[in-house]
Parts: C-alpha cells; sequence; structure tokens
C-alpha cells in the first residue's frame, strides 16, 4: 500500500532542509575528499609508476570494478538505505550488518564478473602485470560497496563526523599500504588497487565495530523485497559506468592502451570536481530526499541552487588553474601526461562539472520512486557515450572525456525534466517513496 506524505511528518531529521547552512556541509566535503583523495592517489601513482600501456590496462581495470560493484549496490544497498530513512538514527546504522549479509550473494557474483575482465585487456600489456592489476581489484570490487554503503548508512543517521572520520581512515590506510609498498619493493602492479583493497577493508572495519556498539536492529525487509525497486536502480545506476567501461574498451583497442592512459591522467586531474559534488551531495542527501518526499519544491530547489553556485564556482577557479602554465601550474607538475594533449584536461573537468551537477536532482526522483524515469535519463545519457565511442579511432584520448561531457548532458535534460514531474504531476496530492510500497 502507499502512505501519503501527511504520515511521513515523522520522518528522521535534525532540521528543516531550507535552514541547512553550507557549513554543515564540511564533514561531508571531508568524507567524499579523503575518500576520493585514497583514488586519486591510486591513479597518479599507477600513473606516475608504470608505463602508459599499463596505465591503459589499469584505466579500463578501474572502469570495469566502478561498473560491476554497481550491482550489489543499487539492486540491494541503496534501496536499503532509502527504506531506512523511515527508521531511527541507531537503527539506520544499525541495520549495516544486516544489510551486508543481504548482498553477500552478490558479492561473490561481482567476484566472478570482475575476473572476466581479463579477457579484455590488450595484448600489449603485459601479461604479468594485467594479472596483479586485475586480482588486487577484484578485492576493491569486492569491498567497494560495502565501504559507500557504510558511509552512506552514517551520513543518514546524521553521524556526519563519523563518516568523515571513515573516509579519512581508508585515506590514510591507502597512503601507508602505498609508502610501504614503495619502501620494500612490492611489484608497481600490486600497489594501486592493493593499497586501495586494504583502505576499503578499514572502512568496513570501522563500520561494523561502530554497528555493533550501538545494538542490534534488524530491518523488516528482505531481498526480495528489495529487488523491485532495486532491479531499477540497478539498471539505472548500471547505464553511466557501463557506457565508461564499453568506452574505455572501444579507446584501448581502437586507440590503443596508450591513448587511454593519457585519458586516465586527464580524468584523474578533473576529479576533484566530482569529489567536491559528492561531498556536498552526502550530507545534503538526506534532507534533498525527505523534502522530495513531502512535496516541497521550493525547500528542495533552495538545496539544489546553492549546491549549484558552490559546485559552479569551484569549478570555474579549478578551472582557471589548469590554464596556468606548466611550471606554475601544480597538476601539471604532479600529472605531466595529463597535460601532454592541450585541452584534454578542461575538457575533463567540464564533463565532470555537468555530472555532478544533477546528483541532488537524482536523489529527489529516487525518494519518490521515479527510478523508472531515472533509468530511461541514465540510458539516454550512456547511449550518447557509446555512440561516440566509435570514433575512438579518429578521437583517440578524447573520446574519454568528450562521451562524459555529451552523456552528462543528455542525463541533465532528462533528469530535470523528470524531476520537474514530482512537483506539477497532480500537484497538490500525497507523494510516496519507493520503500512506503512493496509491502
Amino acid at each position: 500500500m502507499q502512505v501519503p506524505a501527511s504520515r511521513l511528518i515523522s520522518i528522521n531529521s535534525d532540521a528543516p532542509a531550507a535552514r541547512l547552512k553550507v557549513a554543515k556541509t564540511l564533514p561531508g566535503l571531508i568524507d567524499a575528499g579523503a575518500s576520493s583523495l585514497a583514488t586519486f592517489i591510486i591513479g597518479v601513482a599507477a600513473i606516475r609508476l608504470m608505463p602508459p600501456s599499463a596505465v591503459g590496462a589499469y584505466a579500463l581495470i578501474f572502469s570495469a570494478w566502478v561498473f560491476i560493484s554497481k550491482l550489489p549496490l543499487r539492486l540491494v544497498l541503496v534501496p536499503a538505505e532509502a527504506r531506512l530513512v523511515k527508521a531511527s538514527n541507531r537503527e539506520r546504522i544499525a541495520a549495516f550488518r544486516h544489510n551486508a549479509r543481504l548482498s553477500l550473494p552478490l558479492l561473490g557474483l561481482v567476484m566472478a564478473i570482475m575476473w572476466s575482465v581479463g579477457l579484455l585487456i590488450p595484448e600489449e600489456v603485459p601479461n604479468d602485470t594485467a594479472m596483479s592489476l586485475l586480482s588486487t581489484a577484484v578485492a576493491v570490487a569486492v569491498l567497494v560497496p560495502l565501504q559507500e554503503h557504510g558511509r552512506q548508512l552514517l551520513h543518514l543517521a546524521r553521524r556526519h563526523w563519523q563518516a568523515a572520520a571513515v573516509s579519512v581512515l581508508r585515506l590514510l590506510t591507502t597512503s601507508l599500504a602505498m609508502l610501504i609498498g614503495l619502501v620494500t619493493n612490492v611489484p608497481t602492479a600490486l600497489l594501486p588497487f592493493g593499497a586501495l583493497a586494504l583502505g576499503d577493508l578499514a572502512v568496513v572495519v570501522a563500520v561494523t565495530a561502530i554497528s555493533f556498539r550501538v545494538g542490534e536492529y534488524s530491518p523488516p525487509y528482505s531481498v526480495r523485497q528489495l529487488v523491485p525497486s532495486g532491479r531499477w536502480l540497478l539498471l539505472g545506476g548500471s547505464f553511466a559506468p557501463a557506457a565508461g567501461f564499453i568506452v574505455s574498451v572501444a579507446v584501448a583497442h581502437l586507440a590503443g592502451a596508450t591513448a587511454l592512459g593519457v585519458a586516465e591522467a586527464a580524468r584523474v586531474a578533473a576529479q576533484p570536481i566530482l569529489v567536491l559534488a559528492l561531498g556536498f551531495m552526502a550530507v545534503l542527501r538526506p534532507s534533498s530526499m525527505e523534502e522530495a518526499i513531502r512535496g516541497r519544491r521550493r525547500e528542495a530547489t533552495d538545496l539544489t541552487n546553492r549546491f549549484l553556485k558552490v559546485l559552479g564556482g569551484s569549478c570555474l577557479v579549478y578551472g582557471l588553474v589548469t590554464f596556468l602554465p606548466e611550471s606554475t601550474n601544480p597538476l601539471a607538475l604532479l600529472l605531466p601526461t595529463a597535460f601532454s594533449v592541450t585541452g584534454l584536461v578542461q575538457l575533463s573537468v567540464l564533463a565532470a562539472f555537468f555530472n555532478g551537477a544533477i546528483l541532488l536532482y537524482k536523489s529527489e526522483l529516487i525518494a519518490t520512486d521515479r527510478v523508472r524515469p531515472l533509468s530511461y535519463a541514465e540510458g539516454a545519457g550512456a547511449s550518447s557515450q557509446v555512440v561516440l565511442s566509435l570514433s575512438a579511432p579518429y578521437l583517440r584520448e578524447w573520446t574519454v572525456p568528450a562521451s562524459f561531457l555529451v552523456g552528462g548532458l543528455v542525463r541533465w535534460l532528462f533528469v530535470a525534466k523528470f524531476r520537474r514531474d514530482i512537483y506539477t504531476i497532480d500537484k497538490g496530492a500525497d507523494h510516496s517513496s519507493f520503500f512506503d510500497g512493496q509491502q
């Protein structure tokens, strides 16, 4: 049965969304910043320590686990997060162990699928390098969904500073593992994903310990109840990473692993923009979902407008930095490969902005059971990326940021339209969310 918005007033919330101050997003920024800095570090290490062809293999495998790890995350864990919006703060984090157990069969499937990616690595990459990258990436693909879910539950439970703390733990563990590996002469190809896997494991252990401290809680849902909504989230959530993976495969085989390696360097250089977007979204997302459920358009729009102003301003400043002369450009000094093709980094930054700008809109669609139209939007964006991948023999390394930019613009158009429908269809009627149905 559907539950009207008038009965959702008990949804846990510390304050009205309209009163939410940007300063309160600090723990979210630390969370996303520290967590993403861990992947930034391994990306820089891969680019600086390995030859371009090996970096191409790294980029291909990276896009593979980003895509494949969505299976447990979207099918089970994100629907569980949405249902927990109605639970108390304590229950939200206590549910972590229950949700982790529900996802175990899917995590096993993730492991099996990841191993098959080895068949797609170009022959120009040495076999030992490919296998070292792949074996450590399998561990990352299994652990990433759990650590991401754990951090989201901490934010959902209003434990924003704890979420930031476990992300800092991830960063420190990854950095320390990387440093020890370099000092002890561990094979280079084992370092990037191997260090990240240890960082992810540290987060999973920490969140598990926190959940034990708050007590036991068995949420009133099962995999069977989550899958009906989760399958649409999986479909919509898999389009973008699947398209990214297809683009990587196309560039690796049609333009060469070296071209993909250059594009990966530019992607890493542009990553801070998405980090900033994810940081603000992590804290604003619970309030954004709650306001959408209540049908309060003005409050939800106020959140999004402030989000876009900060993200747009940051993107402008960061973009200007990328135009500095190489001798004074910190990014060029850190990632010279990224600037070997003029304009590639700037296009990557622009693509990152348009894909990060719609994150809160997506949260509103998810909370109000618009997962099917969201899937359509993601599918349209992914289709445009795949079509552009066919130009890889001509665009070469430009194929990656160009397809990401076009895909982001297409998603924006569709998501913005479907988001307007939340507040214009049956205006004044009750709104409910997908976790209220499915009984």
